[in-house]
């Protein structure tokens, strides 16, 4: 269980600040082990802790102290004289927190801060800009009042997410009322789009926003001492969405999981605040229905809760839903996919089954380490069975150094013949820390209601692969202006795709990539306007082609430039280097251009020709020809799961009378093999 630090950023108390007293205004660079962690922090730091020794007089006996801290993802234990008054707030963003002092540990005279962290995982940070708080106190005397309220183009109060930093757009900790919101440093999400908050003097920026699909509104506010402020800010949908659903299907709560911050009721709020249709509740092996929570805090007519569960293993996470809530949780003790499948197949209800988070290591467990998959095929090396049905190719709250190694794996587990629906969602165990719904799917379906989604047309649409995936941009894509994501278009003279780049004002995107097969066909920069809506449009042909392929498209640009809306930086980071991108990913489209009425993978062309080569290299190789290298890879990785020697000479031999696309299709599958034996 995860351990809180006392720190206060959202009690519910009258803020005073009149006395504060500056006593460090250096922000020093920490870390607790090495190696450096990110490349962005010096080679050196200031040292492994932060000592302070300050005086402190009669007058000026601190309740509480502020620190400003960055890149915390670890526990660093904040003392007092020796005595532990608490720890950093566990958040990576730039923000301003409060820790609250009991004076009896405080001494009259010199006094000293200590900041360590236990833990011998490499941590980076930076805190500093110590103050003290004499003043700090839960009464009824001077404060500065911000009374916000948040319209939409109707000029209706719309839930939404508020984000609030001070002068140096650092995230600024506040105090509130009690009522239907969800805070934390920096940050708020109202449900009813009216909120009063407590501030200290300053000026600060307000943004509000309601997730991807609207605009952010911003204010310039100066707070003074009993001088209440009044701003209304106005957002707007921006992204037409009209036909899709949108849903995070990755989303916990403290209350049920016991990790990350959100209580039950706080995580409604934040469903409302970020704009989800169809939120899927997956706390860790728990049937949890929120609906009741939901209505309690009036925020039921703005989506359509689901129960799912992420299966938590020694073998891998799997989300599934939907799920009777009242059903009895199944056993997870597998030890093998086999048997986990069979657990997941004892109950009643889900058809969805999500593989999450395929690169990262839980339990000493990697789905897709590359000594049981061989990626570049799209194969499982150990024998298990791929029984999901969808796949997490973005994960919002657990980043990968390269953003692409999940689409490329999704991708070419499309040509190994697995039928897998791409998947955008944000694993969110917090209010703000990863922000719900940032990564997302977007799923063909009537979205005429929010509250009453049909879960059946739903499931069925996602498991044909009728999505698009979403991390502040979207893509769409059409072959001859007919067929979308999970449809075969059927076999025509011109295969003309016509992709769509849109995005809210907020986000750019500076590049498209078209993929056959999952390789790259074809790429242009975008010159975006900072408009709302449609940023791009392009019609591109296809090849003409002997086999059937599957196309997609993917937008990125950059995501370094919002502080209402951070992208987080990658949970198990295989690089120190990170350039937030935001995404928008088409699922898949099949174009039949063998024309025999269906969808064939590269590996069922694979098959075929081994089946009637009977054995001879030769005459193996010769058939490759008419085909593109995905199926020169599923020829070669079918070979080695046969035991094959790639490297014979016999094999060598023949590659030489084979084109440049079959011999490197070949090298590929080789360098993989490799790849896979160094871990064993």
């Amino acid at each position: 269980m995860k351990k809180f630090p006392v720190v206060l950023f959202f009690l519910f108390i009258t803020l005073r600040l009149l006395a504060q007293v500056e006593v460090d205004g250096n922000f020093y660079h920490l870390r607790n082990s090495e190696p450096r962690e990110w490349s962005e922090f010096p080679q050196t730091a200031f040292g492994r802790e932060l000592v302070l020794n300050f005086e402190v007089g009669r007058d000026n006996l601190p309740t509480a102290i502020s620190l400003r801290q960055y890149d915390v993802k670890l526990d660093w234990i904040v003392e007092l004289n020796g005595s532990e008054i608490g720890s950093l707030y566990l958040d990576e963003k730039d923000l301003v927190a409060y820790h609250l002092v009991d004076r009896s540990v405080v001494r009259i005279g010199n006094n000293t801060l200590r900041i360590y962290c236990r833990d011998s995982i490499a941590d980076d940070i930076r805190v500093g800009e110590l103050i003290l708080h004499p003043d700090f106190v839960s009464d009824q005397i001077t404060r500065g009042f911000l009374n916000i309220e948040v319209i939409d183009e109707n000029k209706n109060p719309v839930p939404s997410h508020l984000t609030i930093v001070n002068d140096k757009r650092v995230l600024q900790s506040f105090s509130t009322t009690k009522g239907p919101y969800a805070a934390r440093p920096g940050h708020i999400y109202s449900a009813t789009g009216k909120i009063q908050i407590a501030l200290p003097e300053g000026k600060y920026i307000v943004f509000a926003g309601r997730g991807f699909e609207y605009s952010v509104d911003s204010a310039v506010v100066e707070i003074k001492k009993e001088i209440p402020v009044q701003k209304k800010l106005s957002i707007k949908r921006e992204v037409n969405t009209r036909g899709w659903i949108s849903t995070d299907t990755h989303v916990h709560t403290f209350t049920h999981s016991q990790h990350g911050d959100a209580t039950d009721w706080e995580r409604v709020i934040t469903f409302a605040g970020e704009g989800i249709d169809l939120p899927i509740i997956t706390d860790h092996n728990r049937h949890v229905n929120l609906k009741g929570v939901a209505k309690k805090q009036n925020v039921d007519r703005y989506f359509t809760l689901v129960t799912g569960n992420e299966v938590t293993s020694k073998v891998g996470h799997f989300n599934v839903f939907p799920i009777d809530s009242i059903e009895t949780v199944k056993s997870s003790t597998a030890q093998n996919w086999a048997g986990l499948q069979t657990s997941i197949e004892k109950y009643r209800r889900p058809k969805v089954i999500i593989l999450n988070h395929a690169r990262d290591i839980h339990n000493n467990f990697r789905p897709h380490d590359p000594s049981r998959f061989l990626a570049i095929a799209g194969q499982r090396l150990d024998g298990e069975p791929i029984f999901a049905n969808a796949m997490e190719v973005i994960n919002s709250g657990s980043q990968q150094s390269d953003w692409m190694q999940l689409f490329n794996d999704w991708m070419h587990l499309l040509n190994g013949g697995y039928a897998l629906t791409p998947v955008g969602s944000s694993d969110s165990h917090d209010v703000s820390r990863f922000i719900v719904g940032q990564g997302r799917t977007y799923i063909r379906g009537n979205d005429s209601t929010s509250n009453g989604i049909d879960i059946h047309e739903v499931v069925d649409n996602f498991l044909n692969g009728k999505v698009m995936v979403s991390c502040g941009l979207l893509a769409s894509l059409k072959i001859n202006n007919t067929f979308g994501p999970g449809e075969v278009a059927t076999a025509s003279h011109e295969v003309v795709a016509d992709i769509e780049v849109s995005g809210p004002s907020w986000s750019k995107a500076d590049k498209i990539v078209l993929y056959v097969n999952g390789e790259k066909f074809k790429e242009e920069k975008i010159i975006d306007q900072a408009i709302g809506g449609v940023k791009w449009r392009g019609k591109w042909t296809l090849p003409k082609s002997a086999q059937d392929y599957h196309v997609v498209a993917i937008a990125e640009g950059p995501g370094d430039h919002m502080v209402f809306w951070p992208i987080a930086k990658p949970y198990q980071p295989t690089s120190p280097d990170w350039i937030p991108r935001v995404i928008g990913a088409s699922g898949a489209v099949w174009v039949d251009a063998d024309g025999n009425g269906k969808r064939e993978s590269a590996n069922a062309y694979a098959n075929e020709i081994l089946l009637k080569a009977s054995g001879d290299i030769d005459e193996i190789i010769s058939s490759l020809e008419r085909y593109d290298e995905s199926v020169a890879i599923q020829v070669a990785a079918l070979l080695h799961l046969k035991k094959v020697d790639l490297t014979s000479a016999k094999i060598l031999r023949a590659l030489k009378k084979g084109d440049e696309k079959t011999q490197s299709g070949f090298n590929k599958v080789v360098a993989g093999v490799i790849l896979s034996r160094g871990r064993n």
